[in-house]
């Protein structure tokens, strides 16, 4: 059942409305697909085509490896902010794969990522309202994200020291 328009857009939406923002047909992006996962080689008659790109954009297709996910944000030449994006519509971790990252540094980011989740995510809604998040600022990103690491970070405090609350309302 395909989303409806008020509800974040599925992976290959989001993949359509790119592809659509940079102007290129779907020929185009297969092409540059192509180029990316064989080394610069274009050769189109494998596995993806242009009917493939449609069903996925359409929502037909529901799982797709790593592999082409990472491919088609190098195809898409995408930013930072919408490789991000895509990789969490895709339902993929974002720091898999980090070759300079040893595997605890993931697991802490993972964690604590979870965990500013769980405490903010409220309070985040309230903050972005009913803005675009592609149409912050990155300064502004960073001041809701550290809003809200601040809020956890103190809220998780006072839970560690409970007497010190207690001791100075005395």
């Amino acid at each position: 059942m395909k989303k409806s328009r008020s509800e974040v857009p599925a992976f290959g939406e989001e993949i359509a409305r790119i592809r659509t923002q940079r102007g290129w047909s779907r020929s185009t992006l297969i092409k540059k697909l192509y180029r990316v996962l064989n080394d610069g080689d274009d050769n189109t008659d494998k596995d993806y085509s242009e009917a493939w790109l449609s069903r996925l954009e359409n929502g037909e297709i529901v799982k797709i490896s790593r592999h082409i996910v990472v491919g088609l944000v190098h195809a898409l030449q995408c930013d930072p902010r919408e490789h991000a994006r895509l990789l969490l519509l895709a339902d993929k971790n974002i720091l898999f794969g980090m070759d300079t990252l040893a595997t605890g540094v993931v697991e802490v980011f993972n964690y604590q990522m979870m965990t500013i989740y769980e405490k903010a995510a409220g309070f985040l809604v309230d903050l972005i309202a009913n803005r675009r998040v592609s149409a912050l600022q990155d300064d502004e990103l960073r001041e809701i994200f550290l809003t809200a690491l601040e809020m956890v970070v103190n809220e998780c405090r006072a839970a560690e020291r409970p007497d010190e609350g207690r001791a100075s309302s005395r």
